[in-house]
């Protein structure tokens, strides 16, 4: 199996097994249904979260020193480390994805430091930005007379993009669990997953594959 750091879903129906690896160790996560991930990230409150985002997006970059943009960064990450901590796959995304832009970063002048900076902050405001998308599609579900069915082609109908993503696939030599991520020679049965480095698209996943089962969701 391709091991690399992000989060790797097995889905078994319509539930599914999540691992975190940092590239070094593995830790799996309490198995959910795709409608109880849904529920748990709609459920949680964002005020607080958006409030301390607006207070750092309040900087004026034209006037900001160094010094005050690497207590940004800190608070950036800080705020992202500490994020929902009872479910912390969403804090190892967000973190990861910040990582990600620290690899990707240019050495050396201020500007190229102000535009990571502004980066990191996109990467916390999509979090509330994905719960109000949700938000919206989950209340059209459950406002649309009919079967589970007429929902879900009310959610589509007009919105294909909804279904124009791509999702990495693994494919593990052995049965999922946090063995996988340290095994040096294959095994069997095969298993297929899924590996996620953002949180956009883990949610994207968890909400495409809500929308396969008939699990009487509601408000």
């Amino acid at each position: 199996m391709f091991r690399d750091r992000g989060v790797y879903v097995f889905p078994n129906k319509d539930m599914m097994r999540i691992f975190a690896y940092d590239g070094e160790n593995a830790v799996e996560y309490p198995s959910l249904t795709f409608a109880e991930q849904l529920v748990d990230f709609l459920e949680i409150d964002m005020f607080p979260f958006r409030k301390a985002v607006k207070n750092l997006k309040s900087y004026d970059d034209n006037t900001v020193d160094f010094e005050l943009l690497i207590n940004i960064f800190h608070s950036i990450y800080h705020l992202a480390e500490i994020f929902c901590v009872d479910s912390p796959v969403y804090s190892f995304l967000m973190t990861n994805e910040l990582r990600l832009l620290d690899k990707t970063a240019s050495i050396g002048t201020y500007e190229t430091a102000v535009l990571q900076k502004n980066k990191g902050l996109e990467v916390l405001d999509l979090m509330t930005d994905m719960q109000s998308l949700l938000f919206i599609y989950a209340y059209i579900y459950c406002n649309t007379n009919g079967s589970h069915t007429d929902k879900v082609h009310n959610i589509i109908s007009g919105r294909a993009r909804i279904l124009n993503v791509r999702f990495e696939e693994v494919v593990s030599a052995a049965l999922p669990s946090t063995r996988i991520f340290y095994m040096s020679e294959f095994d069997f049965p095969f298993t297929k997953g899924y590996r996620f480095e953002t949180l956009k698209n883990y949610l994207w996943f968890v909400f495409i594959n809500f929308l396969k089962y008939d699990v009487n969701f509601s408000e």
